[in-house]
């Protein structure tokens, strides 16, 4: 029979080896669970960084607000791809897609620094020959919203001065009020002018093709920012369809 000390001594030994393996295997197990994150490609990881925050898209024509994409009826949160500013459609971006009589989208925006990117993919179910894209603004009287290079591509780009370096009295109208005192040099996206608008404003273009049912797509782009506060968000409705008066 061993004496008690030896016994201690043994004791002590084996819950030592017991924690050493129990720390081990924790080490192991937290090394394990960090080598996809190691892995993972890095256009990956940037992608799902982003889609954490992305725009949001609600509703029956779709919300975006914030940096999130949610979709009615999908649980994919997507990310607003870099933008395409050539006058023909790139159909890797990844735009939102819709299929429907008419184009109708509300964006809930609030303050961004820096011009955010936005890109929908349209097929119209029901041809419009005369045709016209809008954007109907809605902010509080002293938070401006800005918008440059707008285009609408499908064999041609649609939109004419979508970056509003010419003047924009001949091819916008901003209802029964004259565009021209929101054409400005400050806050551009690209070029030397941009368009900026603040409380209630519809600017409108006529288009000069009528949009067509045959499965042809259009790509409606362009950059925007606002210095909206959170608590009191902008509106942009951005509407395609038939010619309507605002």
């Amino acid at each position: 029979m061993l004496p008690v000390n030896q016994n201690k001594s043994r004791a002590n030994v084996f819950v030592c080896i017991a924690l050493a393996v129990i720390g081990l295997t924790i080490s192991t197990v937290v090394i394990l669970s960090l080598i996809p994150v190691y892995l993972e490609d890095p256009s990956t990881a940037k992608s799902r960084s982003r889609r954490s925050v992305g725009e949001i898209f609600d509703g029956s024509s779709y919300v975006v607000e914030g940096w999130q994409i949610k979709r009615k009826r999908a649980a994919e949160q997507r990310h607003l791809p870099v933008a395409n500013q050539s006058n023909t459609i790139s159909r890797d971006v990844d735009c939102i897609h819709i299929v429907s009589n008419e184009l109708n989208y509300k964006i809930v925006t609030h303050y961004s620094q820096s011009y955010r990117y936005y890109c929908f993919n349209w097929i119209a179910k029901r041809s419009q020959e005369v045709s016209s894209v809008s954007f109907t603004f809605n902010s509080d009287e002293k938070k401006y919203i800005y918008i440059d290079d707008i285009t609408l591509n499908s064999t041609s780009n649609l939109i004419i001065n979508g970056d509003f370096e010419r003047s924009i009295l001949n091819e916008w109208s901003c209802g029964d009020q004259s565009c021209s005192t929101n054409r400005v040099q400050n806050e551009v996206k690209s070029g030397q002018y941009t368009f900026r608008t603040h409380s209630a404003l519809a600017l409108k273009q006529l288009l000069s093709k009528s949009i067509e049912s045959s499965g042809e797509l259009y790509q409606l782009s362009f950059w925007m920012k606002s210095d909206c506060h959170p608590s009191n968000p902008c509106t942009v409705v951005v509407h395609i369809g038939a010619f309507i008066i605002l």
